[in-house]
């Protein structure tokens, strides 16, 4: 499992070390931090740590993952006012930490699954609506004249020439009897 912070190189400006998680060296994510010192780590490492051991990794204090507190409103503050690009490729914006999580919620990069059922394909936002309407080969497709279903169409005109083969198989056999 792999457990780390915020890459250092996405940041605008560089960020001060008591900001970065001792555990992984990145940028904290989503901190936490010990009952007693205030050390402060990243959430999943933190928690990663506590599975196997039972004492904070900076002062060996007793800690559980239910003793763990949020951080100072100094921290958190200072963490979202951090200017971080997006991860998503092709992105060039740079937001706020405070507000990463609102932009990869619309960002058009981010990666999306296809609507279509059957496909489990993933596109990036921008282009989904195409996939699904023109790429996907699981898009659903109407006839332009009678805009039934691709596949009713077919089964009409399946059943359509089966009739006629029929039809066409009496004819011959008449024929051939005459």
């Amino acid at each position: 499992m792999n457990f780390e912070g915020y890459v250092d190189e996405r940041f605008k400006l560089t960020v001060p070390e008591d900001l970065h998680c001792p555990i992984c060296r990145n940028v904290l994510k989503d901190p936490k931090q010990c009952k007693e010192n205030e050390h402060h780590f990243c959430e999943q490492c933190i928690i990663g740590h506590l599975s196997v051991s039972r004492t904070c990794p900076m002062c060996q204090e007793y800690l559980t993952v239910k003793s763990l507190k949020k951080p100072s409103r100094f921290i958190r503050n200072n963490l979202d006012n951090l200017e971080i690009s997006c991860e998503n490729e092709g992105c060039k914006a740079v937001v706020c930490l405070g507000e990463l999580q609102s932009h990869m919620a619309s960002c058009d990069y981010a990666l999306v699954r296809c609507g279509n059922d059957g496909c489990r394909l993933e596109v990036k936002r921008k282009t989904k609506d195409y996939h699904e309407k023109v790429d996907c080969h699981y898009r659903v497709i109407r006839c332009k004249d009678c805009r039934r279903l691709a596949n009713q169409v077919f089964q009409y005109r399946l059943a359509v020439v089966s009739m006629l083969l029929i039809l066409l198989g009496y004819w011959f056999e008449c024929v051939m009897n005459v």
